[in-house]
């Protein structure tokens, strides 16, 4: 996995060298702790800005993995199930 691509408030923010699942669990890790956590993000293009968001319970986030096919050791594809 190349980065994480996450869409929050509207925006598009972005973590790189990490998976989904990683974030994911680091989302519900906070969550679990304290109902709320911080996710360190990078927000622009070309010389991005780390940026905090607050991830509280109910605010809505998606987390999209962008796939690096030149990176050697990631995940295999997996083929769309048959019909």
């Amino acid at each position: 996995m190349k980065r994480v691509n996450v869409f929050y408030g509207g925006l598009p923010y972005s973590i790189g060298h990490r998976s989904v699942e990683d974030v994911q669990a680091e989302i519900e890790t906070g969550l679990d702790a304290g109902g709320r956590t911080w996710l360190t993000v990078n927000y622009g293009e070309g010389l991005a800005q780390q940026t905090k968001l607050l991830i509280t319970p109910g605010v809505d986030i998606a987390l999209v993995g962008i796939d690096d096919p030149d990176a050697e050791g990631d995940d295999e594809a997996v083929s769309p199930p048959a019909v």
